[in-house]
């Protein structure tokens, strides 16, 4: 009898184990209830559904969202073009290409935040053509678009295209270079440092000063050797004011400069490398 009770136990303690463990998962959000969201009155619920159907793989949830890029409120639009990229395919891709060549500056920059996002180079060129005609906020926003979504080709594809004719195409390249992750960003704005154009190199040292990593004064200090005193230069000495947080500023004299850096440079970079 005893045997009988233990096995009746061990059977429906078992039971409960399997119940529970196939107990099914939540179900993923229903479209069409996010769908109504999207037509909120409040901005926030809106922009909330369309970082949500960015979530869902839905022919209706790609076509909501680009019908959501024109929505009243600027963070609905952007909420709408970033979650676009997770819909990414040739034929969206397309769409947006042929969106960059509206006259509307707020819609192209809206396809351009949103093709950006989509890492594909072989849209770079038309988002640098749109560069090219656009102000500095529309460069802007572009450019941090570009660099914090980019993957390592599309990073190879803005290394290569820094040698454009547009002085505001590379302006948008280097400074998506500074929104990349920081090793990448380290690596990418010293190679802009050795570039022709004297307008990439004042760019790249000022981004190197706001990136504060003592372990780019060996190439900003090599660009100086390089270069005829300008005003680029000059943004040089500053960026590595800025490294050095001010700790150390010689103006235009590279010979301090230099002198200063061979004396301190494996006291600062053993200090970078214990933080």
């Amino acid at each position: 009898m005893k045997t009988l009770v233990v096995m009746l136990a061990l059977v429906v303690g078992l039971s409960w184990v399997c119940s529970f463990a196939a107990e099914p998962e939540a179900p993923a959000p229903d479209l069409q209830a996010v769908l109504q969201q999207l037509k909120h009155p409040d901005a926030g619920i809106r922009e909330e559904a369309a970082k949500r159907l960015g979530a869902m793989r839905d022919a209706g949830a790609a076509t909501a969202l680009a019908g959501a890029m024109n929505d009243r409120d600027q963070s609905v639009r952007y909420a709408a073009a970033r979650a676009l990229a997770a819909h990414k395919s040739p034929r969206l891709i397309q769409s947006l290409t042929n969106k960059l060549k509206t006259p509307d500056r707020d819609k192209q920059l809206i396809a351009a935040v949103a093709l950006a996002q989509m890492n594909d180079p072989k849209s770079l060129d038309a988002l640098l053509d749109a560069a090219e005609q656009r102000d500095l906020p529309f460069r802007w926003e572009l450019a941090q678009a570009l660099g914090s979504a980019a993957d390592e080709a599309t990073r190879g594809a803005l290394l290569l295209a820094l040698d454009r004719p547009d002085w505001r195409a590379r302006e948008t390249i280097v400074t998506a270079m500074s929104m990349f992750p920081h090793d990448a960003a380290l690596e990418s704005l010293q190679v802009a440092l050795k570039s022709d154009h004297w307008y990439v190199r004042k760019l790249a040292a000022w981004h190197l000063g706001r990136l504060g990593d003592p372990r780019a004064i060996d190439a900003m200090l090599e660009a100086l050797g390089k270069s005829s005193f300008g005003e680029q230069d000059e943004r040089t000495y500053i960026a590595i004011a800025m490294i050095m947080k001010d700790k150390v500023y010689f103006g235009t004299d590279v010979a301090k400069w230099t002198a200063w850096w061979s004396e301190n440079r494996e006291k600062v970079l053993a200090a970078h490398e214990a933080r």
